[in-house]
């Protein structure tokens, strides 16, 4: 059974022959993700097929994706704590003629958004995607002064954009109940600091699965009492300092940072208007300044909201180590965006590019799953991601003589991301997704080769 196969194992569109289409169509993106579809696909009844399929009224984004769920669910209950990271990315179709779409950062550009929350181990093992939703802007609400006009903030957040917040919440609330045995613990930035979401988490019953959640604080909330919740935390005596690899920005590089941590129990008031959900929430705030940045460097400082209790600076540590897996939700999107080039794609309306965008989340989630089940688990044999005539013909094409035992999966991303560029030398970091997504192409070219010699072998033979 193929990788695409177990993906698509429990699909449904009401037809078990689309389901097998969407295990071709699957299998044939992922085999050139970089490529259009007409370029991935092997001839013109294939293409003819491939959006056939996404134009298909059974065919929608939640069926493609629903088989995926369950499987990534079955990921999940393996583990006794997963990490659920919430993101937002914009898609762009500015200068494409698919209809349904809206408005961007600026009224003049053309797509939509997809937000998704995407469960990873705390090694950063990534599991799967186990919640999406993609939304348009409302060209006759677009920008601040228009929705103010209308009273667009006053409304409930389920009539808002950052109800998605929310909603993705909840669905982790219910994924809980199914996989009672793993601690789920949803990673959100700055943009999700919502008293709803906050208020949500605190009403989860004492009986049933818990989710937990480490947010960054965005707003300096008013306190129980009176004061500030970052003038209290910032008051507070420093519990230690913790240590680690900041990711690079466009405005800052990859460096070590050491923060001073401050810790605070407290309890948020509601804002004005929100009573209805709590009157008060009670959280953890966790403070972290880096008190001597390098020079020119802006210091790196966070206030992190926790459900979790912290009592020592080893519980503090941990919730920075959670937090710190949400940047791989960044690299997804990366993937997605540059490596499927999903963005280029090119049909008539939205009912039919979110179920080709949906399939390319799947394709995605693969690929940096197998760049991270490489660094985490570096010593199984590869056999256990890639088939007999992947790994044999990689090892052909690499060391010219054929293989006697499988190499590890190490190895083999290795060698896989050697076609892609990579070098491998001894001071290299461990290959990144751009090398491995365009050295499993370059791997499936070597493999279609290698299949028509042995086809003509065989005929000479005969």
């Amino acid at each position: 059974m193929s990788w695409a196969d177990s993906e698509f194992e429990d699909a449904w569109f009401g037809d078990d022959r689309l389901r097998q289409r969407a295990i071709r169509v699957c299998e044939r993106l992922a085999e050139h993700p970089s490529e259009s579809i007409p370029v991935a696909c092997c001839g013109r009844a294939e293409v003819e097929a491939a959006y056939r399929f996404f134009s298909n009224a059974k065919v929608t984004a939640a069926r493609v994706l629903a088989s995926h769920h369950g499987a990534s669910l079955r990921r999940l209950a393996a583990h006794p704590v997963v990490l659920c990271v919430q993101d937002t990315t914009e898609l762009d179709y500015t200068g494409k003629q698919t209809a349904g779409l809206g408005p961007l950062n600026y009224a003049a550009t053309n797509g939509l958004y997809l937000h998704v929350t995407t469960a990873l181990t705390p090694q950063r093992q990534a599991l799967g995607i186990v919640a999406q939703e993609f939304f348009v802007h409302d060209r006759a609400c677009f920008g601040q002064a228009t929705k103010r006009a209308i009273g667009y903030y006053a409304r409930p957040i389920d009539e808002k954009e950052s109800g998605r917040w929310l909603r993705a919440f909840e669905s982790l609330c219910e994924i809980a109940g199914l996989v009672p045995e793993t601690q789920l613990v949803c990673l959100c930035d700055c943009e999700a600091d919502i008293y709803e979401l906050l208020a949500t988490a605190a009403k989860q019953a004492a009986d049933q699965p818990r989710v937990e959640y480490v947010i960054r604080s965005q707003f300096d909330r008013t306190l129980v009492g009176e004061g500030s919740l970052r003038a209290f935390v910032q008051q507070q005596p420093v519990l230690g300092e913790v240590e680690f690899q900041v990711a690079a920005t466009p405005t800052r590089r990859t460096r070590l940072v050491r923060q001073a941590v401050r810790v605070a129990q407290v309890r948020l008031k509601a804002p004005a208007g929100k009573e209805s959900w709590a009157p008060w929430v009670s959280t953890t705030a966790i403070f972290l300044t880096e008190s001597r940045p390098p020079a020119g460097e802006a210091p790196v400082e966070w206030l992190l909201l926790s459900s979790q209790p912290v009592t020592t600076l080893a519980d503090a540590v941990e919730i920075v180590k959670w937090y710190l897996c949400r940047w791989e939700v960044e690299v997804y999107f990366r993937i997605y965006k540059s490596g499927c080039r999903v963005e280029r794609l090119q049909l008539e309306i939205s009912e039919h590019l979110e179920p080709a965008l949906a399939l390319y989340m799947i394709i995605a989630w693969r690929i940096q799953s197998i760049v991270m089940l490489g660094r985490a688990y570096p010593d199984l044999p590869c056999d256990v991601v890639f088939d007999d005539l992947e790994w044999r013909t990689a090892f052909v094409i690499r060391h010219h003589r054929p293989p006697t035992v499988p190499p590890s999966l190490a190895d083999m991303i290795t060698i896989i991301a050697s076609f892609g560029g990579y070098l491998a030398r001894k001071s290299d970091p461990p290959p990144g997704p751009k090398a491995i997504w365009i050295g499993l192409q370059r791997l499936r070219d070597f493999v279609i080769a290698r299949t028509a010699f042995d086809q003509i072998n065989r005929i000479c033979v005969e």
